[in-house]
């Protein structure tokens, strides 16, 4: 005669499965996670590697600008402020006014890029002092062969190229150095040395 499950086995049977849906549950719970947090720190990282990408892009792209004009380049030691042709948050190839300026945070000090009223953390730099150096080569330095001059401020005060009486010419390049004179970040300027054209040239020539 066929036996059939007591009441007692019958419990145990839900009991161990049971207990196998609950490892399984917390099991599949906890890859979600761990797959969420991977996302998620792709997210930061490639957020991160766009907005550093795109500040060194727009401050290579800067353009020389008459003095006269709120895009003319000028920097000091912790703020620069200038034009570009690769805005970051305006479409490229119109020239669009930007500025860098070094904050020091909690752990170290961040770079800020700002546009048109909006700002992005641009990246940070573990070192607590962190400053704007600027290079270029004159003209009289360039044919006698001498290494970039290096300041921390533009425009320079000697020795400048007189030639640009009417604009301004960005850099050669662009550092973030560290207190004792390292180089943490270096952007090298593709701007040209000559000013864009403005409507009232425009006007003139046609």
């Amino acid at each position: 005669m066929a036996r059939g499950f007591t009441l007692l086995e019958t419990l145990i049977a839900l009991v161990i499965a049971s207990i196998t849906a609950l490892v399984l549950l917390q099991s599949i719970m906890a890859v979600a996670r761990g797959t969420s947090g991977v996302d998620a720190a792709l997210a930061r990282a490639l957020e991160s590697e766009f907005s550093h990408s795109a500040t060194a892009d727009a401050l290579a792209g800067s353009v020389a600008d008459y003095l006269d004009a709120p895009g003319v380049f000028a920097g000091t030691a912790q703020t620069l402020a200038g034009a570009t042709r690769r805005p970051v948050l305006a479409p490229h190839g119109t020239p669009a006014e930007f500025a860098l300026e070094l904050r020091s945070a909690a752990r170290g000090t961040v770079l800020v890029y700002s546009e048109g009223g909006r700002e992005i953390e641009a990246m940070r730099f573990e070192a607590a002092e962190a400053e704007f150096r600027y290079a270029y080569r004159s003209t009289g330095a360039l044919y006698a062969g001498e290494p970039p001059a290096v300041l921390e401020t533009w425009p320079p005060d000697a020795h400048y190229d007189r030639s640009h009486v009417y604009f301004r010419p960005p850099p050669e390049l662009v550092m973030v150095v560290d207190g004792e004179g390292r180089t943490l970040w270096a952007v090298a300027v593709k701007g040209g040395a000559e000013a864009p054209l403005r409507g009232s040239d425009l006007d003139d020539i046609l």
